[in-house]
């Protein structure tokens, strides 16, 4: 039994009883297991952990979680570091987000979910983060990506999305398929609150034969989105318009002021 965690010069109780760690040969990664108080950095690189560790300190300012065996980060897994800026999952086999496992990141900066096992992420899962500068998710298996991950539509019927982000999908890393539903993207860029790393999705249903992964990438399709706003409906039937302002549906010839369900 090996026991490495330090806190502030004291030895904690968590310990190895399997051995000294190692890391998969495919990644660069070196095992840690610790808390460096001086830079407020926490690390638990391979150390085959299957959940977050709850003995996190508080004012950590960044949490490397990499090179685990996480499959589900759970509501509430990080909810009491409202001090960090930087939180990596890398290679962590991550395939289940569940919706509040960022709540209380209050000041996040950038999240590092790249090299997961991810095929899905629901509505709201990165509500809550509003100072969220930098997402990163290629090397997943994704295949569609809705714009109410950021939270839906305010009460006022605009989209909830960060004032400025970049997000890495990488365009030969996935496999989308897509289609206008991804028309968000290409709005969030002409508004100015977004930016896309390596060009936006890759997408399958679009082989291109002279490309790395025969996929075209997401701004060599034509998806008509310039008229995206005016025709696109969300699952609860209400229509939009241009900044994704909710105007209701029509019956009889009236509109219904009713707001659009997220």
């Amino acid at each position: 039994m090996k026991c490495v965690y330090v806190y502030s010069g004291i030895a904690c109780a968590v310990c190895l009883t399997h051995g000294e760690p190692t890391c998969p040969t495919w990644l660069t990664l070196t095992p840690r297991l610790g808390y460096l108080r001086s830079e407020k950095t926490y690390y638990a690189v391979c150390q085959e952990l299957t959940s977050v560790p709850t003995n996190i300190p508080a004012d950590a300012k960044e949490v490397v979680i990499e090179g685990n065996l996480i499959s589900t980060l759970k509501a509430n897994d990080f909810s009491h570091l409202d001090q960090c800026i930087e939180l990596s999952l890398y290679a962590s086999e991550v395939r289940v987000i569940e919706v509040g496992a960022f709540r209380g990141l209050v000041v996040l900066e950038i999240l590092d979910l790249h090299e997961n096992s991810i095929k899905h992420i629901s509505a709201g899962t990165f509500s809550g983060l509003p100072a969220l500068r930098k997402l990163s998710l290629w090397h997943n298996p994704l295949t569609a990506l809705s714009w109410t991950i950021f939270g839906g539509l305010d009460k006022a019927g605009n989209m909830i999305h960060p004032t400025s982000l970049n997000l890495v999908l990488g365009n030969t890393d996935n496999k989308f398929h897509c289609d206008s539903s991804l028309c968000w993207l290409t709005q969030g860029e002409e508004e100015g609150w977004l930016s896309l790393s390596f060009g936006g999705p890759g997408c399958s249903n679009h082989p291109h034969p002279l490309m790395y992964n025969n996929h075209y990438t997401w701004k060599e399709i034509d998806f008509n989105c310039s008229t995206w706003g005016k025709s696109f409906h969300l699952h609860s039937g209400q229509a939009l318009h241009g900044g994704l302002h909710v105007l209701g549906s029509q019956e009889n010839g009236k509109k219904n002021s009713q707001g659009a369900g997220c």
